[in-house]
């Protein structure tokens, strides 16, 4: 896999819930410098859910991540160079 291939996957919906059912599983078991509030996980989640639609209500949603910390031929998802 090139490295285009590995940073497209990696902004995938898929790899993105990969990462946080494994990050998930480690907060589960203590093993991360934060803890899940199961109490509190359905409110939260209908809050962020209420902002979301407040911001975006046609949920087109910009896209948005940390990809300005790879070096530039690294921003383009799928590129080969």
């Amino acid at each position: 896999m090139n490295k285009g291939s590995q940073v497209a996957y990696l902004l995938s919906p898929r790899a993105i819930r990969e990462r946080a059912a494994l990050v998930r599983a480690l907060a589960d078991k203590g093993k991360t410098h934060f803890r899940i509030n199961q109490d509190k996980l359905s409110e939260t989640s209908q809050f962020v859910l209420q902002i979301t639609k407040e911001n975006y209500p046609d949920l087109k949603i910009p896209f948005h991540s940390s990809l300005g910390t790879f070096p530039r031929r690294w921003s383009r998802p799928g590129s080969d160079s």
